[in-house]
């Protein structure tokens, strides 16, 4: 998990790399734009292709719940707005993270 970027982001690897969560637009200013999609078979490092990936760089928060998982217990992100309407869910279980976008993100604010 990290946090020094000023936006939220969650990538899973195709890889046996771990999932990586920023979780950093709560506080001072944003980092502007950032892509809401990643191009098929996007690479961030040799080795490391991208098989899931989430992003925003509103304002917001986050919350994560332990759930049940089938591998290796589990927990369920979920990124809020600043009104607290969720925008993404994140299912995140051994090493991995699957994203979807909730349906309030079209009442996202401005």
């Amino acid at each position: 998990m990290h946090g020094h970027v000023h936006f939220f982001e969650s990538i899973s690897f195709k890889s046996k790399h771990p999932v990586s969560l920023v979780l950093g637009n709560a506080g001072s200013s944003n980092e502007g734009a950032i892509p809401q999609v990643l191009p098929p078979g996007a690479v961030l490092y040799v080795g490391a292709e991208v098989e899931d990936y989430a992003a925003t760089a509103d304002f917001g928060f986050a919350t994560m719940d332990r759930v049940d998982a089938p591998v290796n217990g589990g927990w369920l992100l979920t990124e809020y707005t600043t009104l607290g309407l969720p925008v993404f869910q994140c299912a995140i279980s051994g090493g991995k993270s699957r994203c979807s976008k909730v349906s309030a993100w079209a009442t996202k604010e401005k």
